[in-house]
């Protein structure tokens, strides 16, 4: 409970408890997604710095499940879903461009693209 939150809510009663904990995960380079992922990092051209994911997300999940979750967006994870958070309009543009090159790598479509 927070400082001070029993004197406005005083009927609160409240319990948290989380059932699951999760490590993070790593995803080997040799899986094809990564393999393709990071060929797409090649064209654009966009330095590849793969990093484990050790925090929670619904990756965490699915990769429990079986599934290699990738975790890719623009700015910086350290400062997302807070107050402060930002991310310039050149580094939305090139994740659309990322997704869209994934996206047709995956379906084996590399040529005949546009550029966004």
């Amino acid at each position: 409970m927070w400082k001070g939150q029993a004197k406005t809510i005083p009927d609160l009663d409240a319990y948290l408890r989380f059932e699951d904990t999760y490590a993070g995960y790593h995803i080997a380079e040799g899986r094809l997604l990564i393999k393709k992922l990071k060929e797409v990092y090649q064209k654009i051209p966009l330095s590849w710095e793969p990093l484990d994911f050790r925090s929670h997300s619904d990756g965490n999940v699915l990769w429990a499940a079986g599934v290699d979750p990738i975790i890719l967006g623009p700015g910086r994870l350290e400062e997302a879903h807070n107050p402060e958070e930002s991310v310039r309009f050149s580094q939305v543009v090139q994740a659309a461009q990322l997704y869209l090159d994934f996206a047709l790598s995956l379906a084996g479509h590399s040529k005949g693209r546009k550029k966004v």
